[in-house]
């Protein structure tokens, strides 16, 4: 794993439960976001930036040299 290869087998699993943590709480704050944004604003106007977004994001992440520390 990369995570063992950056930060040595005995925090990889510290680590990963981080990483995890942090990608669930933005999932739950993207939900939120985007159902009050539903109420304002019709779901097919909102599908284009989301997906959009959601790919920006995306590619970002699939980079190999992208390493946040």
């Amino acid at each position: 794993m990369i995570v063992e290869k950056i930060n040595g087998p005995e925090k990889a699993a510290t680590i990963t439960g981080i990483t995890c943590t942090f990608a669930a709480l933005g999932g739950i704050v993207a939900g939120l976001l985007i159902g009050r944004l539903t109420t304002k604003y019709s779901a097919k106007s909102l599908l284009l930036p989301v997906i959009l977004s959601s790919g920006i994001f995306a590619i970002s992440q699939a980079r190999r040299d992208f390493y946040c520390f």
